[in-house]
């Protein structure tokens, strides 16, 4: 399993169907906020923190919480899930959506919404592949998302007794045998996929993004009706894309 291979391909096969809303899935595109409102940026100061102080001198069974805490923690980063999503759609012909799980929410009330869990995300995510015969991306995802192993974790429902990872009202699935447990190497090797999916995502989509060195001039469907028109990419004063802008009505969109 190569994360880096896949994530790439992904990301190119996107960008060669239509750059313009590739840009739009690596700008994640949201709509006006203000500086301050985007909790990749937070997640990945809480990863490398965590990733700090696990290297500390701890107990071993320390060292296993704060890896845990951050492999769920990571697992439910909707960022990650939108543009591998907003690829896809890309790859599909589709436009790059400001929320492509909106179809998952449920309604609680005429006022409030349910969010999808990871495990409706990732699985949704699963099937878009397997549509498009992006099969390894699929395999990736099942490779890094364990649904037992988060809900044992975000329930409070576990216990790290000796050399095992436990669930009194949860399971895990285990070479094809469900227990209440698994030993700690193989939950260790759990999060370690986890954190290789991360870093490599977040390798690929930067590389990509800081891959546009000076402004570039791409077709997109801003038009009335969807219609093409043309749209210069800004760069960022350090590198980078960071918004584009219509050539026709120097409208300006950054991320």
């Amino acid at each position: 399993m190569n994360p880096i291979t896949i994530l790439n391909n992904l990301f190119l096969k996107a960008k060669s169907k239509d750059e313009f809303e590739y840009i739009c899935a690596l700008l994640r595109i949201r709509g006006m906020e203000s500086n301050g409102w985007d909790p990749l940026e937070e997640t990945q100061h809480l990863f490398k923190d965590i990733i700090s102080l696990s290297q500390g001198p701890l107990r071993g069974d320390t060292q296993v919480r704060l890896l845990l805490f951050v492999y769920c923690h990571i697992t439910e980063v909707d960022a990650i899930y939108c543009v591998l999503e907003n690829m896809l759609r890309t790859i599909e012909g589709e436009r790059c959506s400001i929320s492509p799980f909106m179809h998952l929410y449920g309604k609680k009330n005429a006022f409030d919404s349910r969010p999808p869990s990871a495990k409706q995300v990732v699985k949704t995510l699963q099937e878009h592949s397997q549509k498009l015969c992006e099969k390894d991306l699929s395999d990736l995802l099942g490779w890094m998302f364990n649904e037992q192993v988060r809900n044992a974790f975000y329930h409070s429902d576990y216990i790290i007794f000796k050399d095992e990872f436990r669930s009194r009202e949860g399971s895990f699935n285990t070479n094809n045998v469900i227990t209440k447990s698994m030993k700690i190497n193989e939950l260790i090797e759990l999060i370690n996929r986890g954190l290789n999916f991360f870093q490599n995502f977040m390798s690929v989509y930067y590389e990509h993004i800081l891959s546009y060195k000076e402004p570039k001039i791409i077709n997109g469907r801003i038009g009335a009706g969807g219609g093409y028109e043309s749209v210069e990419l800004l760069i960022d004063d350090n590198g980078g894309v960071c918004g584009f802008k219509s050539v026709n009505t120097c409208e300006i969109s950054k991320k």
